[in-house]
């Protein structure tokens, strides 16, 4: 049968390729044993899974928004020369993943979460376990536990992940438990040497403040760098991206 496949198709079948329509990114190559396998009654193509699907896949998994699931550092946009070496220190981190990458900026939608998930991305490619959480969701999630004790213990997770990241930390919502459960978990990653990655819009004092002294103190130590992102706001450029959902 494959060989009627074949001779119907013409010789160079097994070479065939199509852009995937998911992710339209990766291409995909026709898959000759399952073409044979579904084309009993009528001809009927089947390409071979997408690689970049498949990713995509795992970081949703992990928590990556599906806004963000085409992150990486190679289509992060330098809006500012000193991201340059923004950019250039985040490779470096991805190169050997080891204690706290900070990336700041007062202001919003210049591409710092960008930045984090590409870091997260590196790993899932790996097939390390890694996960993301904004701060809003560990919080809700967190009251979600008080209330379901069968609910994810999303500090047990937070803590003990091979890879965290905790994007736009320092948006609060007063409860007493926040400051001494974030402090537990960043002191449990700094106590392991779990690789994790911070985005905020706080300023060096305001985080010392939002960690308290102590933490601050281990994380001085820990942090591979604290960067600073410059560039301007994307968010407008990319409202027809966004609505063609891409």
């Amino acid at each position: 049968m494959r060989r009627l496949i074949t001779a119907e198709l013409g010789p160079d079948a097994g070479e065939w390729q199509r852009r995937c329509e998911a992710c339209g990114v990766e291409t995909q190559r026709l898959d000759l044993t399952e073409t044979t396998l579904a084309s009993q009654d009528a001809l009927t193509l089947v390409w071979m899974p997408c690689p970049e699907c498949g990713v995509r896949e795992r970081m949703a998994r992990a928590g990556v928004p599906q806004t963000l699931l085409h992150a990486t550092l190679d289509n992060w946009r330098v809006e500012d020369p000193r991201d340059a070496r923004t950019l250039a220190k985040v490779r470096e981190f991805v190169a050997r993943p080891t204690g706290f990458l900070i990336l700041a900026s007062p202001d919003f939608g210049n591409g710092k979460t960008h930045l984090a998930v590409a870091t997260l991305r590196t790993r899932i490619t790996r097939g390390i376990r890694s996960r993301m959480m904004t701060a809003g969701m560990f919080l809700r999630d967190l009251r979600r536990r008080y209330d379901d004790g069968r609910a994810e213990d999303v500090v047990e997770v937070a803590a003990t992940v091979p890879f965290l990241v905790f994007d736009e930390f320092g948006v609060s919502v007063g409860g007493k438990d926040e400051q001494p459960t974030l402090h537990d978990i960043f002191n449990e990653r700094y106590s392991e040497r779990l690789p994790t990655v911070i985005t905020m819009n706080l300023t060096p004092d305001q985080f010392r403040e939002a960690i308290g002294p102590r933490m601050a103190s281990r994380l001085r130590e820990a942090t591979f760098a604290w960067l600073n992102v410059h560039g301007p706001s994307c968010r407008a450029g990319n409202r027809q991206t966004y609505l063609r959902g891409q």
